[in-house]
């Protein structure tokens, strides 16, 4: 019996030997990795699938610490995932593992508690999964939707998708921005996505919608939407692929829409154009040109402003500085109160000289010309620099000829040009330099040349082309070491061809200095008055002209009668507009000139009754309005009333002359 029994035993232990013999064989057979680790983490059991995915074979990795081995990083704290294990039995999570050659790769880890017959732990089992290549494939795609999504954001385009079966639209992120939506609209109905489209619009969009869906491919929309954000209108562009499943069921569309907005305004302004264009084609090519000049009036002219006007606020805001602290002398802020003073003056005439520069490149100024020597005008020019030239030490040279002859130029435009380019050359010019300036005749006789060389920075032959360009510098270090925008020899420019002349530069090169020749036509000298040359009657005549003045100032109707009357004129001055207009029909003016705002009744109303008077009775006679209403407006104002001129009270009698003697001309009425 005994015996009996022991026989048993050794059948059942060979068994239980072949079963566990026969279950490694078929664990060796498993792809994942199956190790069986005891409580202390020494590996137990080792199958192929280990050594295939970590490199180590089953003699190198028994009896090892599993973690020490794989140098295993947890996805949460030990304690953690013990705890779960001895309280579940298992335990699932993503595990990084370093291989025998070094690599790291990630394994789903399933960890399964084995207990004894008396519930006791006594192993852990572990089945890892290479995931690494997954992971990649993952990361890949998570990197390439993120792109995608930049790529939406940055191209400013909106993707969509319509799932059929639902009848629901999603949109991407940047349907907030780019259609005004609110991030609970950006997901909706078909029908609601519907009630986006223009109502004019929406017709055609839906039939090209139906032709893709009907023909099974693609289409391509445009439409208008109200922004609800905003209830701006906008233009889209719609580009839908319809998706089909085998069973030829409608799945989705997949779209993606463009804000073409600017494009559409493009294209209907320029419709309009070409419209305008075939109706009125010289007040198209006008308008055109206007808006380009107006655009580029505009950039210059600030840049203009900027330059020329930081002289005297350096003055002013340094004097105002110092006044500040309270700590100057009695004399020393008397002279700062004068500086200020003076600054602002300046100041002043420099925002009128820079609006008349901005006529200027509009081609609307009017030269105040005199019959000049222009070597007065250089003198003075010359003066105002020394001491710029004293403080560099500069060494000037003169040669100017008193009788070069006369011109007909505005003194104070001459004198800027000449200060511009002596200025340059001042600039430009290092200290202990010199600076030379020579008024002459040309060989001929027929000009008058100013001419400005200096020993500075000189010019490169690249850049000796573009001198005379609005905003030009030679380099960056330019900039920086003597400032300025570039302006200067432009305006030298304008203001020369103004005067019928030209204006040429000549430079060997850098560091060889520079050479500027202002050329201006001279006077035949038989036509040159014995008089005072700066008097403007020498070339400007009234005599026989007869001039109504309206005011109802009598100091200032004095004073334009007198004014007229010293250039030949026949004065008659009116005190009102009633006055005025039984005047005209007695004295038949040549030209009006008017207040705007007197008692009873205005200057408009004046000359809206002198223009329903027929050709023959003065009806068309040239009027200019003369009055303290200075504005833009008022200046339309007047224009739109009949006036040919609007002149600003108070009134500088050369340009009254001026303007005068210009309207005569123009009406030919000499």
């Amino acid at each position: 019996m005994t015996q009996s029994k022991a026989s048993s035993r050794e059948q059942e232990l060979l068994d239980t030997i072949l079963v566990v013999q026969e279950q490694a064989q078929l664990l060796d057979l498993a792809l994942d990795a199956i190790v069986v680790r005891d409580l202390d983490n020494q590996i137990t059991f080792w199958n192929q699938g280990a050594w295939e995915i970590y490199g180590w074979t089953k003699e190198e990795a028994l009896g090892k610490n599993s973690h020490t081995l794989l140098q295993t990083k947890l996805p949460q704290p030990i304690e953690e995932i013990e705890a779960e294990l001895f309280n579940t039995g298992r335990w699932q999570g993503e595990l990084v593992h370093t291989k025998k050659d070094g690599d790291s790769i990630v394994t789903i880890g399933r960890w399964a508690l084995k207990r004894d017959r008396t519930g006791q732990p006594t192993a852990i089992l572990e089945i890892n999964r290479d995931i690494t290549a997954r992971k990649r494939v993952e990361e890949a795609l998570h990197q390439t939707d993120e792109r995608l999504k930049l790529a939406v954001k940055a191209a400013r385009i909106v993707a969509w998708t319509w799932n059929a079966s639902t009848n629901m639209i999603s949109r991407s992120e940047t349907a907030c921005e780019i259609l005004g939506l609110t991030p609970e609209a950006q997901s909706g109905t078909g029908d609601e996505g519907w009630k986006l489209v223009h109502p004019d619009d929406l017709a055609t969009h839906q039939a090209r919608v139906q032709k893709a869906i009907d023909c099974k491919s693609s289409y391509v929309s445009e439409f208008r939407m109200i922004r609800p954000d905003n209830g701006v209108t906008i233009w889209l562009e719609d580009r839908g692929k319809v998706t089909y499943n085998a069973r030829g069921n409608l799945v989705s569309i997949e779209g993606i829409l463009f804000d073409i907005t600017e494009r559409k305004q493009a294209e209907i302004a320029r419709q309009q154009v070409e419209f305008e264009k075939e109706q009125l084609l010289q007040r198209e090519r006008a308008s055109r040109a206007e808006a380009e000049a107006a655009n580029r009036i505009k950039d210059e002219f600030l840049a203009i402003l900027s330059h020329e006007l930081r002289s005297p606020l350096n003055a002013i805001l340094g004097w105002s500085t110092m006044l500040r602290t309270r700590k100057l002398d009695q004399a020393t802020t008397s002279r700062a109160l004068e500086t200020i003073e003076r600054n602002a003056r300046v100041q002043t005439q420099l925002i009128e000289d820079l609006l008349d520069v901005s006529r200027i490149l509009r081609g609307k100024l009017s030269l105040n010309v005199l019959t000049i020597n222009p070597a007065s005008v250089v003198e003075e020019a010359i003066n105002t620099m020394r001491p710029a030239v004293e403080a560099k030490s500069i060494e000037l040279l003169l040669h100017i000829n008193p009788n070069v002859g006369m011109v007909l130029a505005d003194p104070n435009r001459l004198q800027q040009v000449v200060w511009n380019l002596l200025s340059n050359a001042i600039k430009f010019t290092p200290q202990g330099g010199r600076v030379e300036v020579i008024l002459s005749s040309s060989r001929s006789n027929s000009h008058a040349q100013i001419i400005v060389k200096d020993t500075g920075k000189g010019i490169s032959a690249d850049f000796l082309p573009h001198v005379f360009e609005y905003f030009r510098q030679a380099d960056a270090s330019v900039t920086r070491n003597h400032g300025g925008l570039g302006l200067g020899l432009a305006i030298v420019r304008h203001l020369v061809e103004l005067h019928g002349g030209n204006v040429s530069a000549e430079s060997l090169g850098e560091g060889q200095g520079a050479t500027f020749t202002v050329r201006l036509p001279l006077l035949d000298t038989q036509s040159v008055s014995n008089r005072d040359s700066d008097r403007l009657e020498n070339f400007i005549n009234l005599e026989g002209i007869k001039v109504l003045v309206v005011d109802d100032i009598a100091d200032t109707r004095e004073f334009l009668v007198f004014v007229l009357q010293q250039y030949g004129a026949i004065a008659m001055a009116a005190a009102s507009a009633k006055e005025g207009f039984a005047c005209f029909e007695q004295f038949k003016p040549n030209i009006l000139i008017s207040d705007i705002g007197m008692p009873e009744e205005d200057g408009y109303n004046l000359l809206r009754k002198v223009r329903q008077l027929p050709p023959e009775m003065g009806g068309q006679i040239p009027a200019i309005a003369l009055t303290a209403y200075v504005g833009e407006g008022d200046r339309n104002q007047a224009i739109e009333s009949g006036y040919q001129k609007h002149i600003p009270k108070p009134v500088d009698p050369s340009e009254l002359i001026a303007i005068v003697a210009e309207l005569l001309a123009v009406t030919g009425k000499r």
